[in-house]
This record gives C-alpha cells, structure tokens and sequence, in this order.
C-alpha cells in the first residue's frame, strides 16, 4: 500500500511539474515574440484540465499579439473572471476591447446591484475565504479569553470583539459565496464572428436588428439546439446563431 502511495505521488509530482514545464516554455516563447507557439503551450495546459486567471491572462495577451481579438478579448474576459483584483487583467482588457469597435451603447449596472459587485470584487473568493478563515480564529480567540477571563470588564470587551468578529466572519463568508457565484454562474459570452447578425427569431429569415463586431460582448438568456437568445451591452434582446459566439462558462 505505502508503495502505491509513493507511485501515486511521484506521477502526481511528475504531472505538475509538466504542467508548469509547459507553462514556462509558453513564456518564453511569448518573451521571444513566439506568440502561435506560446498559444500552443497554454492552449495545452487548459485542454489537460489545467485552469488559472495567469493562464488566460497569458493566453489572452499572445492572442491579442496576434490581432486575433475575439479569443484575446475571451481569455482576458475569463481571466478576470478568476482574478477580478489584477489591475493589469483590467487594463489588458481595455486595450483589447478598444480594438473591438462595438458601437452599441453600454447599460451599466445601478443600485444596489452596483454596490454589491463593487463591495465583493475587492477580492478574489479564494482571498475571501482566506479572510473569513483569520476571523474565525479572532473568534475562537475570543471566546477563548472570554471564558478564561475573570473580570467583568473584560468579558464585556472579549464578547463585544467576539460579536464584531463573527459579523465580519459571516460578512466574508457572504462575500465569498457571492463573487463564487459570480464567476460559475456567469452566463456571458464572446462573439468569434465579425459582423454577426442578432435576429428578432431565432431563425435566418427573420428580420435582423443588428450586426455585432468580432470580441463583442453578450449575456445568454436561454438556448435551442442551434440558437442563443441574447441580452446586447444596451438591454436589448435578440437571437443569435451559438456557432457564433464562445460562453464563458459553457
């Protein structure tokens, strides 16, 4: 048994440093202008079931390089969707999306909806948890001193720190299933076709309301066989053909 563990474990160590082999040949082929090689080396590492913001992050940038917009401007997309807090993900994104063209007017969120986002987008879920996880110790601390203390006063003081610490820990907790939620339920995508027709119906005859730039980003609202219906950057609806479009999370 202990030899199948330690055989289990030395194909487990020999997988991850492929990985990340693979991972930093993709570098340095990015670094030495290689960017249809360095594609390939990343492109690999998500088809091994490997994911990571930096991988897309990367994967995205060799795209851009290459002035192919609608993959570039789909990893960076995915990127930020794993690491909402890297500012570089951020700017990226923008040049890329500058790129794109897409005339359409922007619908931005308002409210509550807006604060939300705003609120839980200051970390990662992964940051978050780490978070949650120290307040729960403050908590356990404090309860610890509440129970060894002796003096009234300071009971009083160790139960209020308690009761602060478990707001803050739940605060997290809240805050971590939320941007999680986020990330796994996020129902956007990519259109990969320039001047991709947005239909009333969802078939060819119908009338069709506009045509949208390649890197063009839509929200997916239901789905058939062959079409997607779709909300544009401005609210409006449509249809769209899903052989034209890359969801995010598919």
């Amino acid at each position: 048994m202990k030899l199948n563990l330690a055989f289990l474990g030395l194909l487990l160590s020999c997988f991850v440093g492929r990985a990340q082999a693979e991972f930093d040949a993709g570098n340095a082929a990015y670094s030495k202008g290689k960017y249809a090689e360095a594609i390939l080396y990343y492109e690999k590492e998500l088809a091994a079931g490997k994911t990571s913001a930096a991988i897309h992050f990367n994967l995205g940038n060799s795209y851009y390089q290459r002035k192919q917009i609608a993959p570039a401007i789909y990893h960076l997309e995915k990127a930020r969707l794993l690491d909402p807090t890297d500012k570089a993900i951020e700017i990226n994104l923008g040049y890329a999306q500058e790129r794109c063209k897409d005339t359409l007017p922007q619908f931005p969120q308002v409210g509550f909806e807006k604060m939300l986002h705003q609120a839980t987008t200051v970390l990662s879920y992964d940051q978050w948890g780490r978070v949650a996880i120290g307040w729960a110790l403050v908590v356990f601390g404090c309860f610890a001193g509440y129970y060894v203390s002796r003096s009234p006063v300071q009971k009083r003081r160790f139960f209020t720190g308690m009761s602060l610490s478990l707001l803050l820990l739940f605060g997290s907790l809240f805050a971590g299933f939320f941007q999680k939620d986020e990330v796994y339920s996020d129902r956007s995508a990519i259109v990969f076709q320039d001047h991709t027709a947005v239909w009333s119906e969802p078939r060819m005859g119908s009338e069709p309301k506009v045509k949208l730039r390649e890197g063009a980003k839509v929200w997916v609202l239901s789905k058939t066989a062959q079409w997607a219906n779709v909300r544009l950057s401005d609210a409006s609806t449509g249809w769209i053909q899903r052989t034209m479009i890359r969801e995010l999370n598919p």
